[in-house]
């Protein structure tokens, strides 16, 4: 290979990881990753964590407490793709959570966890420039159905004042919103899934 052609590879490298190091100082929010918001003996402390992501301009921020799906048996609060940005540049802080999964645990585990995760949140928005009387909960398959159930049913969050700061919920692509009748009716694999989350 030629002297030049060397020179000018090496040039289109140096911009590209320029062009990328400026995209990822441009990202809009602040990130504090693999906060513990409870503590269970035995179990992956990375199941109880959470992720915040504040955003650099503005204060005093609604939230936006992300719980993602997976069946109640896989996924991670890493799998966000661009939301952490798009809501942070549209001024609210994004809370992504995680939850102890089946089949090591079944109902009511994941929705307690959750629960907790959002009293976790409520108590301790002012330190992340958040508003703790303005929480959203969005979720995702098994996390749509744990976003609503937690926030219909008042016992999950009865020892916290975190229930009457829930503003809004966002529901994806709910798979269980009523699992007696949806197991019914499933398929064998969506049943499998039913029945190592909440029994037969």
């Amino acid at each position: 290979m030629s002297p030049k052609r060397v020179l000018i590879l090496f040039l289109l490298f140096l911009c590209g990881f320029s062009a990328t190091a400026q995209r990822r100082a441009k990202l809009p929010y602040i990130k504090v990753a693999d906060i513990p918001y409870a503590s269970y003996p035995g179990s992956d402390a990375a199941l109880t964590s959470l992720d915040v992501y504040m955003p650099i301009k503005g204060s005093n921020s609604p939230i936006i407490i992300w719980i993602h799906g997976g069946s109640w048996a896989v996924g991670d609060k890493g799998e966000i793709d661009q939301k952490a940005e798009y809501f942070t540049l549209k001024g609210f802080a994004f809370v992504s959570v995680n939850y102890r999964l089946s089949p090591k645990v079944k109902h009511p585990v994941h929705a307690q966890d959750v629960a907790n995760a959002i009293s976790w949140v409520y108590q301790n928005a002012k330190h992340y420039s958040a508003d703790a009387r303005k929480i959203f909960l969005m979720g995702h398959s098994a996390g749509a159905h744990l976003a609503a159930l937690v926030a219909i049913d008042e016992r999950y969050l009865k020892k916290s004042d975190a229930v009457s700061s829930i503003r809004g919920i966002v529901l994806l692509d709910g798979i269980g919103y009523d699992i007696s009748n949806s197991m019914r009716n499933a398929t064998n694999k969506l049943r499998s899934w039913y029945a190592q989350a909440f029994g037969n």
